[in-house]
């Protein structure tokens, strides 16, 4: 059972965060609307694809991002991974930083005017997610009965 919930653990945080982001990404497909709205939140949701695609990596990058950094987080307990993850996530602001400065001032403005009060509850899931993301990240994983990660059973006793 030990060894089953090892596993389970891990993949059921990695589906559940995929999940998430793509339902995000759904929602924010929505706001292009009949061709009058904007892609600029699709864009921003997978933004390192728009720094892969001078690679042509951009379709991969884009889908794949997520289920990364998920599955880094749901190892934090290794410190490279944790730094593995929050460098992923430097890199996803640096590229909605691109994005900002490609689109331009009236870009931004625009692409958050016309959408209205729909975008709210995109903005809070995706910026509640960065918190989580940065609070699971910077914490320091302890075991079941409080004892840091990386100590053994002889110093905690």
């Amino acid at each position: 059972m030990k060894l089953v919930m090892k596993f389970a653990k891990p993949i059921a945080f990695v589906l559940g965060v995929s999940a998430f982001f793509y339902g995000m990404a759904i929602y924010a497909s929505a706001l292009l609307g009949a061709g009058h709205g904007t892609g600029f939140f699709i864009e921003a949701l997978f933004s390192p694809s728009n720094l892969a695609a001078a690679l042509a990596l951009d379709e991969p990058v884009g889908y794949l991002f997520w289920p990364t950094v998920a599955a880094l987080l749901s190892q934090r307990h290794f410190l490279g991974c944790r730094i593995a993850a929050a460098a992923l996530l430097a890199i996803h602001y640096l590229g909605i930083i691109i994005l900002c400065m490609d689109a331009g001032q009236s870009g931004v403005r625009r692409a958050f005017s016309i959408v209205g009060d729909f975008k709210i509850p995109l903005l809070a899931a995706y910026l509640a997610s960065q918190i989580l993301m940065w609070v699971l990240i910077l914490r320091r994983p302890r075991r079941l009965n409080g004892a840091p990660v990386g100590l053994d059973e002889s110093a905690t006793s």
